[in-house]
């Protein structure tokens, strides 16, 4: 069986190879049988106030790659620089409903 192996490029990438960057505060994903798909934008509020910039369209093992290498990334971060808070938790302080 012939099996490829995801690139994992190092970072950062030379200048002459970086794509233009966006930010993103919001996201949505799915799959298909073959496919994952995740769509990353910016929003003001809820979720029917996102525009969505950019889509990414990955195989199932890509994607399953990049969940490996993000959660490896996300460990490191708060290694260095400490626990990083969840977007739903709540804010310490503040009152119910703010």
């Amino acid at each position: 069986m012939n099996r490829r192996k995801a690139i994992v490029m190092p970072f950062p990438l030379r200048p002459h190879q970086m794509p233009e960057a966006q930010f993103t505060d919001y996201f949505e994903m799915g799959f298909e049988p073959y496919l994952f798909k995740i769509y990353f934008g910016q929003h003001d509020g809820g979720p029917e106030d996102a525009s969505l910039k950019v889509g990414l369209v990955m195989s199932p093992a890509v994607a399953k790659a990049l969940a490996t290498h993000l959660e490896a990334q996300i460990v490191s971060y708060e290694m260095e620089f400490g626990e990083i808070r969840d977007v739903n938790a709540p804010v310490r302080g503040a009152a119910a409903g703010d």
